[in-house]
């Protein structure tokens, strides 16, 4: 098991699930991507079934194995969550070689009466193959609508490793579709990138685009 915590516990029961899918390949042979399935998770006050806690594929010509780790259990300031979101995703070269990691972290808006809303905030995906770290940053507001994104990509090997990091800003949402039943906002009128790199000379170089929308919330 995985250390599962009451109310939530491992389980193993008989179901059906793919461990294979082949498929000719036009010279004779098959392709073959299988499937493995680990820590199944189940609520015992209600929530049910939260899915399998790993899941694995890996495919028999390119020898690459990926495997997603989900997290079921997720705290606000409200309450205790448990529904199943990505956690970690690694890619293996197989029999061991590790080429990428990416980690994922989670913001929960809350509205109360069991009403969220949850979110990336932070993913980091360190790449062993071309020696970088990029780290994503967003944020999202109470409407559901990203206000900005930070991508920092960093080199992690040599003597003079480079950054460059990209800054998207989303501003000035209005309720462009009307007729829907709600005024909540849902298209930006501005957004502003901002893109610095380490080895220019050159502060940073900012690009802003303004948009307009007929009432179906398409662009004009």
């Amino acid at each position: 098991g995985s250390g599962s915590a009451f109310p939530v516990s491992d389980v193993q029961y008989p179901t059906y699930l793919v461990s294979s899918i082949s498929s000719n390949n036009g010279v004779g042979g098959f392709n073959t991507t299988n499937y493995a399935y680990e820590a199944a998770k189940v609520h015992r006050q209600g929530a049910g079934y939260l899915g399998m806690g790993k899941f694995s594929v890996w495919n028999n010509i390119t020898n690459i194995k990926t495997t997603q780790s989900f997290k079921t259990k997720h705290t606000g300031s409200l309450g205790t969550y448990y529904f199943p979101l990505t956690d970690t995703v690694k890619v293996v070269y197989m029999p061991g070689e590790v080429l990428s990691k990416t980690v994922n972290n989670y913001i929960i808006h809350e509205y109360g009466n069991k009403r969220i809303f949850p979110y990336v905030n932070t993913t980091v995906n360190d790449n062993f193959f071309h020696h970088t770290r990029n780290t994503t940053n967003s944020s999202v507001n109470t409407d559901g609508n990203r206000t900005t994104v930070t991508n920092t990509t960093v080199e992690t090997a040599g003597s003079s490793p480079v950054t460059a990091t990209t800054q998207t800003s989303y501003t000035n949402y209005i309720d462009a579709i009307t007729g829907d039943g709600n005024t909540i906002p849902n298209r930006p009128q501005e957004i502003t990138v901002t893109k610095t790199h380490s080895d220019q000379s050159q502060a940073s170089f900012t690009n802003s685009t303004h948009f307009n929308y007929n009432n179906k919330g398409s662009l004009i």
